[in-house]
C-alpha cells in the first residue's frame, strides 16, 4: 500500500494551491500586569490568543524555546503538545479548546545554561534543544518530559555576545534550520543569521543567511525564536515583535516574503502547530442499498465512514479508513470492499438495481480508481454490528502535502441458500485531504 500510495502521488499529482494559513505557536510574554509567560497560538498576520502558562520570564533576553510535538502521547489526550522551555526548565503543555494552558509536566534543564531552542523530528521521536554556551543537544524523546541524551555538539565558534536561539526541523529532508544573534552588550537589529544543517551533523553547517530586513526594507531584530512548514518549503523567524517568513529553496536559497506582527504578545520561542496543508476527513452523499429477492426487508443502518490512528497526515504510519454500524442481518454472511479515487473524482453516479432501488456509486471509475477487499472486524449484534478497518500508513513524501483523494465503503450481505438472498450498502463517500 505504500509503494503504491508512493506511485501514484508521484507520477500522477498535480500541483495544488495551498489552503489556509500556517498556524504558529509559542512561549511568549503576554500583556498581563504580572507580565508572565504564556502559550500563545497564531495563524501568519492574525491576532495571536494565548493562555497563561505557571513559567517565569527568561533569565536572559536570548532565553526561551517552542516546538510543537503531534506524535507526543499524552494519557488521555488525542496527541499532540507543545514543548517549551523558559531557559531553566522543560515543560510540557497542551492548549486546551476553553483557552487555557493544561500544564503536563515540568522538569528542570540539566545543565548550568539556559535553553534558547527547540526542534522536533516527530518520526525518528528526537528532541533538539540549544544553549547559550552554543551547544547543540539530540535527546530520545522517551515520553513527555522525559528524554535521553544521544549526542552534542559544539557549534561553530561565533562572535563574542553571539548566541544561538532557534531552531527548526525539516522533515522530509531531514535538515535542521538553525539561527543566531547578537544580544551583548546589547541587542543588535541586523544581526540575525540563519543556518542549516543535516540534522544528523547539527553543527556542520552547510549553509548561511542573514536576515536582515522582512522584505519589506523593515530592519529585522535579533532572533528569539525559529519555525519551518514542510509543505510550504517556508521558515518563520521572530524577533519576538515581528515574524519573518522566508520561502527555502535547498540547499541554500531564501528568498524573504515579507513580515506579519507578533503583537499583542512578544514571542520567546516559536512552533509550527498546523501546516497550511491541514489534514482533513469529511462525508457527503448519503447511504443507498438495494436488495434481491424484493420481498426482503433490510436492517436501516447508519453505515459510517471514519478513520482511526489519527488525523491523515503526512508521515502518519498510523492512519487507517474504518466503517461502523454497517449491516449484519441474522442468518446472513458478510463482506466489504472499500472503493477510492486517488483523484479526488467522485460524483455521485446514480444506479438502477433489480427492486426499483436506486444505489449511488460516488468514485468515478477511471484510470484513478482503485478498489479491495477489506477483512471484517469484530462483528458486533445484528442487525448493524458490522465494522472493518483498512490500515493506509502515509508516507513521508512532499507530495502528499495537501493531497485529496475520495472513496465509499459498500458492504455485501449473502446467503449460501438457493436461491441466493442478498443485501447491498453503498455508505455516504468520505473525503480525505492529507496534511503537513
Amino acid at each position: 500500500m505504500r509503494k503504491a500510495l508512493f506511485c501514484l502521488t508521484t507520477t500522477l499529482l498535480t500541483p495544488l494551491l495551498l489552503p489556509a494559513q500556517t498556524t504558529l505557536v509559542g512561549l511568549a510574554k503576554v500583556p498581563s500586569p504580572l507580565m508572565a509567560s504564556g502559550i500563545a497560538t497564531q495563524k501568519i498576520c492574525a491576532t495571536p490568543r494565548w493562555c497563561m502558562t505557571n513559567l517565569s520570564l527568561p533569565p536572559r533576553p536570548w532565553a526561551g524555546a517552542t516546538t510543537w510535538d503531534r506524535n507526543l502521547k499524552v494519557p488521555g489526550t488525542p496527541g499532540g503538545a507543545v514543548w517549551v522551555s523558559e531557559g531553566r526548565n522543560i515543560a510540557v503543555y497542551i492548549p486546551t479548546n476553553s483557552g487555557g494552558c493544561k500544564l503536563v509536566c515540568k522538569v528542570p534543564w540539566f545543565y548550568r545554561t539556559n535553553i534558547t531552542g527547540m526542534a522536533v523530528d516527530e518520526e525518528r521521536r528526537l528532541l533538539f534543544i540549544s544553549d547559550d554556551t552554543n551547544v547543540i543537544y539530540t535527546f530520545l524523546i522517551l515520553g513527555p518530559c522525559k528524554i535521553k541524551l544521544r549526542t552534542k555538539c559544539k557549534f561553530p565558534i561565533l562572535p563574542m555576545g553571539v548566541y544561538l536561539t532557534g531552531l527548526a526541523h525539516d522533515k522530509f529532508r531531514n535538515l535542521l534550520f538553525i539561527t543566531s544573534a547578537k544580544f551583548s552588550p546589547k541587542p543588535t537589529p541586523g544581526s540575525t543569521m540563519l543556518y542549516v544543517s543535516k540534522a544528523g551533523s547539527p553543527c556542520q553547517p552547510f549553509c548561511k543567511y542573514p536576515v536582515k530586513t522582512c522584505g519589506t526594507g523593515a530592519l529585522f531584530g535579533t532572533a528569539t525564536g525559529l519555525a519551518f512548514d514542510d509543505c510550504l518549503y517556508s521558515v518563520f523567524v521572530t524577533d519576538g515583535t515581528q515574524t519573518a517568513v522566508l520561502a527555502y529553496k535547498y540547499p541554500c536559497a531564501f528568498k524573504p516574503k515579507g513580515c506579519c506582527p507578533a503583537k499583542p504578545v512578544f514571542y520567546f520561542g516559536l512552533g509550527v502547530k498546523d501546516s497550511a496543508c491541514r489534514p482533513g476527513f469529511g462525508l457527503s452523499g448519503k447511504t443507498t442499498w438495494a436488495r434481491f429477492p424484493c420481498k426482503v426487508k433490510p436492517p436501516v443502518c447508519s453505515f459510517i465512514p471514519g478513520y482511526a490512528g489519527g488525523p491523515p497526515y503526512v508521515g502518519n504510519a498510523n492512519f487507517k479508513l474504518t466503517f461502523t454500524k454497517g449491516p449484519n442481518p441474522k442468518g446472513y454472511k458478510a463482506a466489504a470492499l472499500l472503493l477510492i479515487n486517488w483523484g479526488n473524482n467522485c460524483k455521485g453516479q446514480p444506479i438502477r438495481m433489480p427492486c426499483r432501488e436506486t444505489i449511488f456509486l460516488y468514485p468515478v471509475i477511471d484510470p484513478m480508481f482503485w478498489s479491495t477487499g477489506v477483512p471484517l472486524g469484530l462483528v458486533g449484534p445484528p442487525p448493524c454490528g458490522l465494522s472493518a478497518t483498512f490500515p493506509l500508513p502515509i508516507p513521508v513524501l512532499p507530495e502528499l502535502c495537501c493531497f485529496k483523494f475520495c472513496g465509499q465503503w459498500v458492504a455485501f450481505d449473502f446467503t449460501p441458500m438457493m436461491p441466493m438472498s442478498w443485501i447491498l450498502y453503498m455508505s455516504r463517500q468520505f473525503s480525505v485531504t492529507i496534511g503537513g
